[in-house]
């Protein structure tokens, strides 16, 4: 991809331009991985949404059904909504579920620009190091910010990284900050 090399000879940056190619890569995973964050709560969101309009219009079409049914049985003239309005139901359903699609289209972008800037930002000498899952042990070098209690996570697991470790060329520029998990107090 042409374009997309930076200057990483180390000998020909000072060690400030350096640490601000170091907080601009961590500007960029905070902001990409709010957008991911983001993107993926409003997927599960809209995915619930979606089914509660498929399981309404369903409610709609049965209880229409109902009404013509017991309309038939009895010979009763009751209607829970004209048929033309039971489609129009129908059709405001699918373009509310369509235009709430859209609203995602934006970060999601957003999330597939991040995932290719830190593919350049890899090939031009940095290294982006997350700790999620990870077991913790003493002799990692991050600074723990926190402790905290989760019911289903083993004991000195990582449960968030507030900060990756920054490495450029194989050197630490940024040490990395998490919370880790502990053991919950009613054990």
């Amino acid at each position: 991809m042409e374009g997309e090399k930076i200057e990483t000879s180390t000998q020909n940056m000072d060690t400030k331009l350096i640490k601000g190619y170091v907080d601009t890569v961590f500007n960029i995973w905070r902001m990409g991985k709010d957008a991911k964050l983001n993107y993926e709560d409003n997927k599960k969101k809209l995915d619930d949404v979606n089914h509660l309009l498929k399981e309404f219009a369903k409610l709609i079409k049965d209880v229409d059904s109902l009404f013509s049914q017991l309309n038939k049985e009895y010979g009763m003239g009751l209607r829970f909504v004209d048929p033309p309005d039971i489609n129009e139901y129908i059709r405001m359903i699918e373009y509310r579920q369509k235009a709430l699609e859209k609203t995602l289209v934006p970060l999601k972008n957003l999330s597939k620009k991040y995932d290719r800037t830190l593919r350049i930002l890899q090939k031009n000498g940095f290294q982006i190091v997350e700790f999620e899952v990870k077991k913790f042990n003493d002799g990692m070098s991050i600074k723990v910010l926190g402790y905290d209690s989760r019911q289903g996570i083993e004991e000195d697991t990582i449960i968030e990284t507030v900060k990756p470790t920054i490495f450029f060329n194989d050197k630490e520029y940024l040490k990395g900050e998490v919370i880790v998990s502990k053991k919950p107090d009613d054990e």
